[in-house]
């Protein structure tokens, strides 16, 4: 009635492990959209089925490491890099903890890249903590 069609081409369907690939076919084929195992994003963040896993995470990672090698530690103090770490790094989390649960080794590891990251004296050199 209001005249909006569905997009066939940001439409895709996805299917139990139950399907055969016959089965996935034909009704990709009957519906005339493309399927896929992932659902891809929403918003940012990526749409999955199940329990998240280490590896469903894995590009936030790699968007937290690359963040921090990019940015040199010495050229900022030690709040410089406090600042960096909570305004950046941390609003990524934080947005996608909105919506799902991380799990704990892959927290873990970024708060450890976090901490690293401030207390190091160089890309190169790791500094040592002030308080263990």
């Amino acid at each position: 009635m209001s005249g909006q069609l569905i997009n066939y081409r940001k439409s895709i369907l996805t299917f139990s492990c139950n399907a055969s690939a016959i089965q996935k076919q034909v009704v990709a084929a009957v519906l005339n959209i493309s399927h896929s195992d992932s659902l891809g994003k929403h918003l940012g963040c990526l749409v999955f089925q199940g329990r998240p896993s280490n590896t469903t995470f894995q590009e936030i990672i790699s968007k937290a490491t690359t963040k921090l090698e990019g940015w040199k530690a010495k050229c900022f103090s030690k709040v410089g890099r406090t600042i960096l770490i909570q305004s950046h790094l941390e609003s990524v989390l934080a947005h996608t903890m909105q919506c799902f649960e991380i799990p704990h080794h892959t927290s873990k590891y970024l708060e450890k890249c976090s901490r690293e990251f401030i207390w190091r004296k160089s890309n190169t050199e790791k500094g040592l903590p002030m308080i263990s």
